[in-house]
């Protein structure tokens, strides 16, 4: 952008539409027909793919056009005409549904009129902007509207009263839509809402109309579609009913002229008239629809519902005008944009061809191209042909139906060559083994190496360096070190004026190899002289010329102007000059920093200060860096003041400071601060001097101070060193008062220095307290912290240079290692661990006895055998061994703790602070105490996915240990400690966890980053407005005060430290200058206010809903309005003086102070707050680890937390999560007892948990007498159940639940597992046969088939309920089945939010359209209750009224069931049951014990819907005596019926999407509050609440839970924004269809057109009183 040329217009909005074909051949300069591109000589033909006039073709040639050379010609369009129309296929789909919504005979929509009519209304009303109108739509006369019934009966009414009926509710929507249009705003028509609005009745409309099975204008019956793969559409036939029904109604004439448009070839007019005539019937009896066909019929659509289809397909709002006007051929629009029959070819600059050693390759573009025209040029052979056949002494009939077909063939061949040119995936392509068709246009633009987001989203750049980084003490904090070499490439275009002329002068003269020099000079008229071209002399003469005004010739007056342009000089970086500095990922804000640049010569690497390493996340292992070199003065201006280092002290995720001095720094910062540091004179002033390095030109002296002690000789401590580098460096400003607490608790200091924890300042002067970490390292409230509060941003990084630069000389001096004797334990340390390792040595048996229940017979001498069977079925139960892992961790570690705390710090040789160790992990400079521990008391306990180490399946976790061995040491727990060595075993499972943690990591970073770009994408467009609204690029309100109380991040922190603030009031009255406040703002009415709004709340809005928090003093949020009130009341710290005196500080002063710090702590308009809270959630979501699972201490509860967790809520919002729990607080009336039985009862109960053996008994036996077989083959199923007190007691059931569930369940499902092993039984042939036949044909017809004895082609159902129609086989369970074989193969292996995304897309687009299962349903079914259903019915009525009149379970089980021939029961003891099952001999071996297991298990006793378990939870506190109970599943309609036990008004559910649709979206908004806050608490992790509020409020606005993916983003505004996020293709062909605009508000939008994106500084104008 180049700011001395202005330009007076610009780019505002982007439209979509299709070129028709008349504009391509307008725009074209030739057609292309020659398939042959070059001619033997290598040179291209005319009228081929690199034909001269389309462009030069090599450097050499000129344009066949324009006559210009390879550099300078634009580029030509040409065309290829197709001899026959072809389907669009962008718009195969949507064609697709189209016709079937429509009638083919009548050419209306299948709707009728009276519904059509309302959905023109609703549509209408939209264009406008009336949302709420055309909701209404549907209460108008709703009683007199005809139902539109689907069955040939109820053919419309057509008498009198129903037309008039019609007549009139048609007249009362045109006056309600004509009334509302008077106040409808076109501007208004881009709103997310009516976005979203509009495509759920689109897609309602065209649904509604596909489902219909006759016309409702017409009263003809529809015909139904399908398609084969997305070339041919094929016409299904008709059911014979149907023909039946068709050819009794009298035909309707819709045979009109048919309007062939002219061509050159006559010989095509012809072939596709005979094609038409011809039209090819499948085997199946499908008719083929030709793509001339269907557009002959969408061109009858168009003209007979011409508003209809304008409402559907053209532009809308106010762009509709513009483009009207722009096109006045084309109002309406036409149908022509699902067809193609002219082909744009490229300009061959955009095709180039590759030359590799003297040969050309093809650009694969041209390989599409080169298809379609030897498709085309097929097809005009045969059509040539055809002519010729049609001559009297032609062939046969054959022979002319062969050419036909032939010419079919080519028509399909021509369409798949197209499809192949705008989608390589649909083009049937041809490829070789192992590669890749041509990307066709729909690969170029798609994917991150598309062309949105390689080529326009983000580009390369120039003026930018990239280097490896390596750290510098000396450079400061805001500084960057720049290599020589780099200095001298990266130039700026200075102006050249009277200021700066000498120093142009000296760079040109010192030319391009001299730093500082210049490289290029650039003229007023924009030429441009390279340096480095010239010699001395002539750089000498140029410089001279620097200071000369150019006068040039004025095309528009006779005389020489003056230019109002300088000339500029391209210098080299100089010292000063601002950086912009990223390092990737570029995951939050401060990842983009301005430094300033010092050149350092002999330097081969970017140098940095180390305090920056925490805000670009850098270390120095061989991390690289970029360097960006702003190019004008408003960029280097906005680096300067926003973006320069210092304003980032504090980063925007959590509010906390990210710039600190770390590791060596915060060592000696302590070392220096101890009580017995002491400097001499010379030591103190060259250590000031060192830190201050004043300026040579600052005039004034450094201040010092009078030593702490005189005799013998004068010292000073290490603290005055710090008050001398505070006093000087807030020289003329109000000294600093701090009260803080530092890292190291007093008792590491014993009872000489127990004041040395407590950090107190007092007038500016260091009093007590060493500074570690917590005053100067990255830490809120610390000690440069304050200084950032208090002076400013500058003040601060001024501090941490000099700080840096103190420490590092004060070092240098004494110098900081750490050996061997700081590891060591003293002897007596070490006897208390060995002592405790012994003692507990057999913890790991202790423990698992006690799991199993065996502790009482621990010691008995034969107790291994039944132990190790114990162990081996804890640790065959995935549940049982977690709950072992959980009590087995929690005893080891509890060793762990007692060893570490016995040995460290008391048990170690050298204690704080002379053992350096210790220095490093308590001050908090490097490791922590766990890296002590591990490397002198022990390494502990080894976890894999929060597991012990696994067990294989010989029962050991090592070869080298016991099967089943419960000791710890085989579990993973390390003993040993680094310091003295590790075992093998011990060091293998250390791998093990090491190896985790790499691949966690590796996993991780693609995960987060997906979730962070889905964040991105969606909140990008949310800035604060002047109203302190958070509005997205709509102007759609998300929150009307950002965070409900407007404050920033950033500038909040101190807000509400009241004794930090009263202490430093003189400070904060010189930083805000109070003196000005009255000029500016209302200072009492918002407070008097806030005042009575405290006090009656229900009475008084908030102060913050009426005032403007930026105008009116005192519009503070409740929160801190009431905190404020406490303070100046109560007083604690006793800073508030009531005496009034002169100079101090009283209470309604201090109000008035904080209320005047709360607006300058105010979020300022423009701010970016929805990408800040995107980075806010996806920068800390890459610190998590990716285990999903939490156990809270025991093996029930386990929730999905981390990135999956987080991916659950923010990217699908999806309604089926993996771990849906409630929980669910109990009244305080009821009892421990009570609470555990209610569990019991809610729980879900199988047949497998009653049961304590099954066995199976098989036998072959004689039949009866009158049998014609002769054998059989019986099995025997005895279930022996738990006693029945046991059974009873733990789950509160009788014998007869259980009888129940065996008669209604149990048999069931057992008999269709038979079922199903008995059909895979059967051989392929005979199931194909069977499938074949059974498909769509009613039950009776395909029973016949089947042989008496077994239902081989039943299918198996696994449907809860009681009914017995297992043997009902009929389409729709063939279509489940499909449908879930569909569904395993959509699943991508690692995308599972592809999947989410899928199917909601399959409900929500027109995508639905595709799928050929719809057409089943679309088959009109006359015949839906027909004879054989009936008789079914009658026949099931019989049987179940003959089962009620058996009074014997026994025969009610026999009589309901295929295969079982007995059933007993024992009724005496309730202990066991048995069922006895038949079979014919020839029967393959059924493994019936393993079904009989599987139905047991799913076979219910007792269920609520929904939920599997419920069970108690442990209380988080001791002192927390309330009880609650959690379940896993979710009902909240079944929980409410138990509201003597549970407190209703406190339950809660994970389910976000269930408290939705039960509590509504207020309730959902703070489930996803608390649930995102959750996620990020479990790992302890700061991410500010504003954050998770917005991205709630953005994901609930529009009333529902909105997800962060592709159909989250399908409404928004900005089609450009939705194409440069994902699936380009298909957002580019909905914006097109819909002849959709971009008004270009959105920031992605707008970095596509290359223009400023209006967030920040961007968000308004400044402009200039302009007096005429």
């Amino acid at each position: 952008m180049n700011i001395s040329h202005p330009l007076g217009n610009e780019v505002k909005t982007a439209s979509f539409s299709c070129y028709t074909s008349e504009e391509i051949k307008k725009l074209s300069v030739n057609e292309i027909f020659n398939p042959v591109i070059f001619d033997a000589v290598g040179i291209p033909n005319e009228g081929g793919l690199y034909d001269p006039a389309l462009g030069p073709f090599t450097h050499s040639t000129f344009c066949g056009t324009c006559n210009l050379d390879f550099y300078r010609c634009p580029g030509h369009f040409g065309h290829i005409e197709l001899p026959v129309p072809v389907y669009n296929p962008l718009f195969f789909a949507h064609s697709l549904a189209l016709l079937r919504s429509i009638c083919l005979e009548c050419h209306h929509f299948k709707l009728n009129l009276s519904q059509t009519i309302r959905y023109i209304a609703k549509l209408k009303l939209l264009k406008h902007g009336l949302l709420l109108e055309s909701q209404r739509v549907d209460g108008i006369g709703i009683n007199d509207f005809l139902s539109n019934d689907g069955d040939c009966g109820n053919d419309n009414e057509s008498d009198m009263s129903g037309s008039e009926s019609i007549k009139e509710n048609i007249n009362a929507l045109d006056q309600f839509v004509n009334m509302s249009l008077k106040k409808g705003d076109k501007k208004k028509y881009k709103l997310t809402a009516i976005i979203a609005e509009r495509k759920k009745i689109m897609t309602e409309f065209l649904s509604a109309c596909s489902k219909i099975k006759q016309c409702g204008h017409c009263d003809s019956l529809a015909a139904s579609f399908k398609k084969e793969g997305y070339s041919k559409i094929f016409r299904k036939q008709l059911s014979i009913k149907y023909q039946n029904i068709r050819s009794k109604r009298k035909p309707l004439d819709s045979q009109t002229e048919e309007k062939m448009s002219e061509r050159e070839q006559q010989d095509a007019q012809r072939a596709n008239s005979e094609i038409n005539n011809n039209v090819p019937i499948s085997k199946s009896g499908n008719e083929f629809i030709t793509p001339e066909a269907l557009r002959d019929h969408f061109h009858k659509l168009f003209a007979n519902e011409s508003e209809l289809c304008t409402l559907l397909y053209s532009a809308q709002g106010i762009i509709s005008d513009v483009i009207s006007s722009r096109h006045k051929s084309q109002k309406v629009i036409g149908s022509n944009i699902f067809f193609i029959d002219v082909i744009a070819v490229p300009p061959t600059r955009f095709r180039p061809a590759n030359v590799v050693n003297d040969k050309t390759m093809e650009n694969p573009q041209n390989e599409h191209l080169t298809r379609i025209l030897n498709a085309r040029q097929e097809f005009l052979n045969y059509a040539a042909k055809m002519n010729k056949s049609k001559t009297p002494e032609s062939q046969t009939a054959e022979d002319h139906q062969e050419i036909i077909n032939s010419l079919m063939k080519t028509w399909i061949d021509l369409q798949d060559a197209v499809n192949g040119l705008m989608d390589n995936t649909k083009g049937n392509i041809p490829t070789a083994y192992g590669k890749q068709a041509a990307a066709g246009i729909k690969q170029i633009l798609e994917k991150k190496e598309g062309l949105f987001r390689k080529h326009l989203m983000g580009k390369r750049v120039n003026y930018a360096a990239r280097s490896v980084i390596s750290p510098d003490p000396y450079v400061d904090t805001d500084e960057i070190g720049v290599p020589l070499r780099f200095a001298k490439k990266l130039t700026y275009p200075e102006p050249v004026t009277e200021y700066n002329l000498k120093d142009m002068t000296n760079a040109v003269i010192n030319g391009p190899d001299i730093w500082p020099g210049a490289t290029h000079v650039q003229h007023e008229d924009g030429t441009i002289v390279n340096l480095a071209s010239l010699p001395l002399e002539s750089r000498i003469a140029l410089s001279e010329q620097l200071v000369r005004e150019n006068a040039f010739k004025s095309p528009f007056t006779q005389y020489n102007i003056k230019s109002n342009v300088n000339k500029k000089v391209f210098r080299h970086l100089r010292n000063g000059d601002m950086l912009l500095l990223n390092r990737q990922p570029t995951l939050h804000k401060p990842s983009i920093m301005a430094h300033k640049a010092r050149i350092l010569r002999g330097e081969m690497t970017i140098r940095m200060h180390y305090a920056n390493c925490n805000a670009y996340n850098a270390d120095f292992d061989g991390d690289e860096m970029n360097m960006h070199f702003p190019q004008n003065e408003i960029a280097r201006a906005e680096a300067m003041i926003i973006g320069n280092t210092s304003q980032q002290y504090i980063g925007p995720t959590a509010g906390n400071p990210l710039r600190g001095l770390i590791q060596d720094h915060v060592v000696t910062g302590l070392w220096m601060t101890c009580k017995d540091t002491f400097f001499i004179k010379g030591d103190y002033q060259q250590i000031v001097y060192a830190a201050l390095r004043p300026d040579p030109c600052d005039a004034r002296r450094v201040l010092t101070i009078p030593p702490a002690i005189y005799k013998p000789k004068p010292l000073w401590t290490g603290k005055q060193v710090i008050t001398t580098i505070l006093m000087n460096l807030t020289r003329g400003r109000v000294p600093l008062n701090l009260k803080s607490k530092n890292k190291i608790s007093a008792g590491y200091w014993g009872w000489s220095a127990s004041e040395e924890d407590t950090v107190i300042f007092m007038d500016g002067e260091h009093l007590t307290g060493v500074l570690d970490k917590s005053q100067f390292g990255a830490t809120a409230f610390g000690l440069v912290h304050s200084c950032y509060e208090l002076y400013s941003a500058d003040i601060a990084g001024q501090f941490l240079s000099i700080l840096g630069r103190m420490f590092t000389a004060y070092v240098q001096r004494c110098g900081f290692s750490c050996r061997m004797d700081d590891l060591h334990l003293t002897p007596e340390g070490d006897e208390e661990r060995r002592l405790l390792m012994e003692n507990n040595r057999n913890i790991g048996k202790r423990t698992a006895f006690e799991y199993v229940g065996m502790n009482h017979v621990a010691e008995l001498p034969n107790v291994d055998k039944d132990f190790k069977d114990m162990m081996e079925e804890v640790l065959r139960d995935t549940e049982k061994h977690r709950g072992l892992d959980a009590v087995m961790k929690s005893k080891v570690n509890m060793l762990r703790t007692s060893i570490v705390n016995t040995c460290i710090p008391k048990g170690l040789l050298k204690v704080f602070p002379y053992n350096n160790m210790q220095m490093m992990t308590i001050s908090g400079a490097k490791g922590t105490s766990v890296n002590v521990s591990q490397i002198s008391c022990c390494l502990g306990q080894q976890e894999l996915e929060g597991r012990r180490v696994p067990v294989m399946v010989s029962g050991k976790t090592l070869p080298s240990f016991q099967p089943y061995d419960p000791s710890a040491r085989a579990g993973g727990f390390i003993g040993d400690r680094f310091l003295t060595g590790i075992k093998p075993q011990e060091y293998f499972y250390h791998c093990m966890a090491g190896r985790e943690g790499l691949i966690d990591t590796a996993v991780k970073t693609s995960r987060s980053g997906y979730l962070q770009r889905c964040l991105i994408k969606h909140l990008e467009g949310l800035r604060v407005h002047y109203d302190h609204t958070v509005r997205d690029i709509d102007g759609s309100v998300i929150q009307f005060h950002y965070g409900e109380d407007s404050l920033d991040i950033v500038k909040q922190k101190h807000l509400n430290k009241f004794q930090f603030n009263a202490e430093n009031y003189k400070a904060l009255i010189q930083k805000y200058d109070v003196a000005k406040a009255p000029s500016l703002f209302n200072m009492s009415e918002a407070s008097i206010h806030a005042k009575k709004a405290t006090k009656k709340p229900m009475t008084y809005d908030p102060a913050l809903s009426i005032y403007s928090p930026s105008r009116y003093l005192g519009s503070v949020s409740e929160t801190f309005h009431n905190a404020l009130e406490k303070y100046s009341k109560e007083n604690p710290d006793k800073l508030l003086d009531k005496s009034n005196k002169e100079n101090s500080l009283t209470r309604p002063a201090f109000v008035k102070l904080m209320h005047l710090k709360y607006l300058h702590s105010l979020v300022e308009p423009g701010e970016a707050v929805g990408l800040l809270a995107a980075q806010g959630i996806g920068e800390p979501s890459t610190q998590m680890t990716l285990n999903t699972f939490h156990f809270a201490g025991f093996g029930a509860k386990n929730v999905t937390l981390g990135i999956p967790r987080l991916r659950e809520i923010i990217m699908t919002a999806s309604a089926d999560i993996k771990t849906p729990v409630m929980t669910l607080p109990l009244r305080n009336h009821v009892s421990n007892e009570e609470a555990e039985k209610f569990c019991q009862e809610i729980s879900k109960l199988n047949l497998a948990e009653v049961i304590e053996q099954m066995t199976v008994y098989e036998q072959i036996a004689r039949r009866d007498a009158d049998s014609t077989t002769i054998r059989k083959k019986m099995y025997t199923i005895h279930m022996k159940f738990y006693p029945k007190h046991e059974y009873e007691e733990e789950f509160n059931i009788v014998p007869r639940n259980i009888e129940d569930a065996i008669e209604l369940n149990f048999i069931r499902h057992l008999e269709s597992f038979i079922k199903k092993e008995v059909k895979s039984a059967i051989g392929k042939n005979d199931t194909a046969e069977v499938y074949e036949f059974d498909i769509g044909k009613p039950l009776k017809k395909s029973k016949e088939l089947r042989s008496e004895t077994f239902d081989e082609s039943a299918p198996i159902r696994n449907t809860g309920g009681n009914d017995s129609d297992d043997n009902d086989d009929d389409a729709t369970n063939d279509k489940v089945r499909l449908r879930t074989r569909q569904h395993a193969t959509y699943d991508a292996p690692d995308e599972d939010d592809l999947e989410v995304i899928r199917q909601t897309q399959k409900a929500s687009t027109d995508e639905d359209f595709e799928d050929d299962e719809n057409n089943e349903q679309q088959q009109p079914k006359l015949d839906d209750i027909n004879d054989d259903d009936i008789s079914t019915l009658n026949r099931s009525q019989r049987s179940n009224k003959a089962a009620d009149g058996l009074r014997d379970r026994r025969d009610r089980i026999i009589i309901n069931s295929n295969y079982v021939t007995d059933y007993r029961f024992d009724n005496e003891n309730d202990g066991w049951c048995e069922i006895e099952l038949e079979f014919p001999p020839s029967t393959k071996k059924l493994i019936i014990l393993g079904m009989a297991e599987a139905a047991s298990k799913k076979s219910v006793i007792r269920e609520i819907s929904g939920i599997s378990k419920c069970y108690p939870i442990a209380n988080e506190t001791g002192n927390d005596t309330s009880k609650t109970i959690a379940t896993e599943g979710v009902n909240f309609y079944s929980i409410w019926k138990y509201d003597d036990i549970i407190d209703l008004n406190n339950i809660y559910s994970n389910d976000i999407v269930a408290i939705l649709n039960t509590y509504g979206v207020e309730a959902a908004r703070a489930a996803i509050v608390k649930e995102i806050s959750a996620v990020f608490a479990a790992y302890g992790i700061n991410v500010h609440p504003k954050h998770v509020t917005l991205v709630a409020d953005y994901m609930t606005f529009e009333g529902k839970f909105k997800p962060f993916n592709r159909i989250g983003l399908d409404t928004s505004t900005s089609p450009l924004l939705k194409m440069s996020f994902e699936s380009t293709c298909s957002f580019l062909t909905q914006a097109t269809l819909h002849g959709d605009t971009d008004l270009l508000e959105s920031p992605s939008a707008r970095l596509v057109l290359g223009k400023v994106v209006q967030g920040g500084t961007g968000s308004f104008e400044v402009r200039i009183p302009f007096k005429s």
